[in-house]
């Protein structure tokens, strides 16, 4: 495993994001790269048995299936309507906290679904499950606190990772002819969070290319099944011959609000 850092100051970066009012948002055919296709499940029954598929891979797709059975006390209603929730709460090597939702509205009752969620990178996922409602009522399911804990695998690619408190480093070898993950914390840009009717009209793309080659722009979101924006990695192939691969972010949203990640305009270099 090769790990190059790269630290940056945050005070400074805030100080040079550059936000425009100009712009038409998010381009037109950035699209989601994640993969929707999920390899493993996680299932927890009502009889308390903790079930997995297959092994667990950092960036890949998951499917959770939580029997609401096992948290059946916070029903509280509102005016004819359900007024709680069930949510999965979960991170990677204790670091930070993602909830995937696990119920999803049906006229004024809710029913409970199989929530697909991107395995975070590290080495052990650990996941628990909060149950509330409107009246104040709250249960956990954590293994007595402990939480439920799963092994994650490494992907087959080389992964580059750009984390909240701006460090960057590399997981594995870059090299041409072979795909790298770019993995981005949505925390590195903020502001640009515009919505409408509801909606999340905002994204955060890499822009990316090949030594002096076309630029090609990737999502660095998906849209959830609460109809949330949340991260999900981008996998990128890199041809035979390359020699540097330039990465920068841009996240805009419809109200041409714009923010770039680009190491104060100079870019992310790799070489490879």
């Amino acid at each position: 495993m090769v790990r190059v850092a790269f630290v940056g100051s945050v005070i400074a970066f805030v100080l040079a994001l550059v936000l425009s009012g100009c712009g038409s948002g998010a381009p037109a055919g950035a699209v989601a790269s994640a993969d929707t296709q999920s390899a493993a499940w996680l299932s927890f029954g009502a009889d308390w048995s903790v079930a997995q598929s297959a092994p667990l891979v950092g960036g890949a797709a998951a499917t959770l299936h939580y029997d609401f059975a096992r948290l059946p006390r916070c029903r509280a209603r509102e005016d004819g309507v359900a007024a709680w929730n069930v949510y999965a709460g979960m991170n990677a090597d204790g670091g930070p906290e993602r909830d995937v939702v696990l119920t999803r509205t049906s006229a004024t009752e809710l029913e409970p679904i199989d929530a697909t969620f991107t395995v975070p990178f590290g080495g052990d996922l650990a996941i628990w499950f909060h149950n509330s409602d409107a009246a104040g009522c709250s249960d956990w399911d954590s293994d007595y606190g402990r939480n439920f804990h799963f092994a994650i695998a490494a992907p087959d690619a080389a992964v580059i990772h750009f984390r909240r408190d701006w460090t960057i480093f590399v997981d594995g070898a870059l090299l041409p002819g072979r795909d790298v993950i770019i993995d981005y914390d949505l925390a590195r840009a903020p502001f640009c969070r515009a919505t409408e009717s509801g909606n999340q009209t905002w994204d955060v793309l890499v822009d990316w290319r090949i030594g002096s080659g076309d630029v090609t722009q990737t999502s660095l979101t998906q849209v959830d099944a609460s109809n949330q924006r949340v991260a999900a990695p981008a996998r990128l192939h890199i041809p035979d011959g390359a020699h540097v691969l330039e990465l920068w972010f841009e996240n805009n949203d419809r109200t041409g609000c714009h923010q770039y990640d680009s190491a104060y305009g100079q870019n992310y270099s790799f070489h490879l």
